[in-house]
């Protein structure tokens, strides 16, 4: 359900505060502020039905998930380095954890997304290959936001002020009934609130809400597109009749014209007309127009979606004219930028499953001798294209200066991985450096000589 605070409103400063304090105080449930889903409930399912919408929303998923991720140190100190990596073996051990951060990333389009982490403790050998038993994650299960209600409570401080807080409840579907959220049990929730705006009370505003209107544009304009499709295909053919024939014939013109427009819908079937010499038909063949204006319309609607999901049209091949090169670059970098600012986002909510890999095996990792270290960071290659030509020039340049890089970020860029202890490496010959001095000039059996 969904009831927006100001609907039908002029959203003036009094009329927003007011509809504020009433949502917060009069509502027993804070209900998503989504204007789409307060239309249609189903509107997530119905829009990925469309194949320009569907397409595009994986592409930005995709996009935003990537392929490689890891857990950065919380500081340079060798026990917080440590501590990444191990945290980043424990999270490898779940399993579909790219289509789970996949569903997490869906917040952008919905406002808000959830995921139970489930977790077992198991016996193993990490860090000092001592058997120890820690609490392993195995699974992010997705769960539909729809489930997730927010419950304003009124309650009375120590020093009897009034306060309100938010309970969270979900629902079960076992027991059929909503049931509270303890504090420890949300700590087993990653949640990714998207544009978590005071006036959508914490439902977010995703971008479904303007994706419906094109959603809605583009089925009313295939509905009218196939209705005039028969039209379009087959023409329209014109019968006239004799308004002096109505009185030597007994019948009325009304029956005159309802009896040929039977005859000529029963000939056109089969593609045969016959008439009488006192009869014209006339056979008007379609334009085309018509059908090229619901075609340019829908094709109108279908680069407004992309522009709205990718942020551009012409590097996703949906432009239906050549458009400039530099155009194209230009929304391939907007693309990039919306990305990043997607990854960051979906990165720090991941930071709730690295708390709670913390705080289950904070007793492992005090034994490590790890106390010390600081918390490490979840972290999404920053890497939309990865061209290593174009890393392995600036890693020559960035040595060639001096700046010290980290050898898992340079395996990582150029697309290779680093040789383990059994693994055959292979050793670069170091390159002679060349004679000071150029250009040089050398006689037959005589040394180099500078001119």
């Amino acid at each position: 359900m969904s009831s927006p605070i100001l609907e039908g409103s002029s959203g003036s400063a009094n009329e927003y505060n007011r509809a504020l304090s009433t949502a917060y105080s009069s509502w027993s449930v804070l209900y998503d502020q989504s204007y789409a889903l307060q239309r249609d409930p189903e509107v997530w399912e119905k829009t990925q039905r469309d194949s320009t919408i569907a397409q595009a929303t994986s592409t930005r998923l995709q996009m935003i998930c990537g392929r490689e991720w890891f857990c950065e140190p919380g500081a340079d100190d060798d026990a917080s380095k440590e501590a990444a990596s191990i945290c980043d073996q424990v999270i490898r051990n779940i399993r579909g954890f790219q289509e789970s951060r996949i569903q997490l990333a869906s917040a952008c389009f919905r406002g808000t997304s959830y995921a139970y982490v489930e977790g077992r403790t198991e016996t193993q050998t990490i860090g000092d290959g001592v058997a120890r038993q820690w609490w392993m994650p195995v699974r992010l299960r997705d769960v539909d936001d729809r489930r997730i209600r927010r419950v304003p409570e009124h309650y009375l401080d120590a020093e009897g002020r009034k306060k309100i807080r938010i309970r969270q409840q979900m629902w079960s579907v076992l027991r059929e009934e909503y049931e509270d959220l303890s504090p420890d049990y949300l700590k087993q929730f990653v949640k990714l609130i998207y544009r978590n705006e005071e006036s959508r009370l914490g439902s977010g505003r995703g971008i479904l809400d303007s994706l419906y209107f094109l959603y809605w544009a583009k089925g009313q304009t295939w509905r009218l597109g196939l209705q005039g499709l028969n039209r379009w295909s087959s023409g329209m053919i014109i019968g006239k009749i004799n308004a002096d024939r109505e009185g030597s014939t007994g019948r009325t013109n009304d029956a005159i014209r309802d009896e040929l427009f039977d005859s000529l819908e029963a000939m056109r079937a089969q593609n045969i007309l016959v008439c009488s010499t006192d009869e014209e038909v006339t056979l008007l063949e379609s334009s085309g127009s018509g059908h090229q204006q619901v075609f340019d319309f829908i094709r109108y609607i279908d680069e407004r979606i992309l522009s709205l999901i990718l942020g551009s049209v012409l590097p996703f091949g949906a432009a239906t004219e050549t458009g400039s090169l530099a155009r194209a670059t230009v929304e391939a970098e907007t693309t990039n930028a919306i990305v990043m600012a997607d990854r960051e986002l979906l990165d720090e909510a991941l930071g709730d499953l690295i708390e709670l890999v913390w705080a289950q095996n904070w007793q492992n990792l005090v034994a490590l001798g790890l106390g010390s270290a600081t918390i490490p960071v979840f972290r999404t290659d920053l890497a939309v294209r990865q061209d290593p030509a174009q890393a392995v020039q600036i890693i020559t340049a960035l040595g060639a200066a001096g700046v010290p890089l980290k050898l898992s970020e340079i395996y990582r860029r150029t697309g290779f991985s680093a040789p383990g202890p059994d693994d055959e490496a292979f050793l670069p010959t170091p390159q002679p450096a060349a004679a000071p001095g150029m250009p040089f000039s050398q006689e037959p059996g005589q040394e180099w000589i500078q001119t």
